[in-house]
């Protein structure tokens, strides 16, 4: 994915929310919704809700609709994106960043939050369904695929919110180069975190000595033939009204300088 917007959410949203445990666990619901309450009939509702929404999303579409979904936000709106993603360039490097940025993190941060509440509170409904004795053994197996489904999704939010908190405190570039370094165990997150800055530094350097390059470049080529004099001013098809040549006019004729030059003697 050559954009940061999605975090890579696609792929790891799709594991969690539209894995055959889902629906499992749907079924499973369906199964004995009626003598369970409101508050699992609408947990059944969600879980369809989710998988219906990544069915429906577009490539493009970004993955903060499913999150909205996923933790019954009662508002469909799409978060501000950080100045430094929609650019395109990741030239922002400096720590904080500006208000707008900070805005969007702590924004993002409540979503992944929300996130990870929401599906502590499915595990908790599905620890319950685990209680009855009466329970098959084919439906305790789905339960618990579906809790390490679940699970995995807690582990996405724990990810997500460590990521959002190095793009708060480094910029989002360097978030970036973190999330595309390999997985690495926790004794390593320094040095994964060092390194990613330290690529987010050279490629700003490289970006500014671009520019400078380009700013020389333009002012040399206002220079008459690279040699440091500046261009007579010249209009294509006039004369010199003092000697008659094309190459030059009056103002800067050498023999009418030189004529000046022997009246002051």
């Amino acid at each position: 994915m050559d954009e940061f917007t999605d975090f890579r959410l696609e792929e790891k949203i799709a594991r969690v929310k539209a894995s055959p445990e889902y629906a499992a666990y749907r079924a499973k619901l369906d199964e004995i919704a009626p003598n369970y309450s409101e508050s699992e009939k609408n947990l059944q509702a969600h879980l369809a809700a989710l998988v219906q929404e990544q069915r429906n999303r577009a490539a493009s579409g970004t993955a903060t609709a499913i999150l909205q979904a996923a933790v019954k936000a009662p508002e469909k709106r799409k978060l501000q994106r950080p100045i430094s993603w929609t650019a395109g360039g990741f030239v922002h490097s400096k720590q904080g960043g500006s208000k707008t940025e900070d805005l969007s993190c702590k924004r993002q941060f409540e979503q992944v939050d929300k996130a990870d509440d929401f599906f502590f509170s499915v595990k908790q409904e599905l620890e319950g369904l685990e209680a009855p004795e009466s329970i098959s053994a084919e439906h305790l197996t789905k339960v618990k695929k579906a809790k390490a489904a679940i699970e995995e999704g807690m582990l996405w939010a724990e990810d997500q919110a460590q990521l959002i908190d190095i793009a708060f405190k480094f910029g989002w570039p360097t978030a970036q180069e973190y999330e595309g370094e390999p997985v690495v165990a926790t004794e390593e997150q320094d040095k994964k975190l060092k390194k990613a800055k330290k690529a987010v530094a050279e490629r700003n350097a490289k970006l500014e000595k671009d520019r400078n390059a380009k700013k020389s470049k333009n002012n040399d080529t206002r220079l008459l033939g690279g040699r440091g004099r500046p261009t007579q001013p010249f209009v294509q098809g006039r004369l010199c009204f003092f000697c008659g040549a094309p190459d030059h006019l009056a103002p800067q004729c050498p023999q009418n300088a030189a004529k000046g030059k022997g009246k002051q003697r």
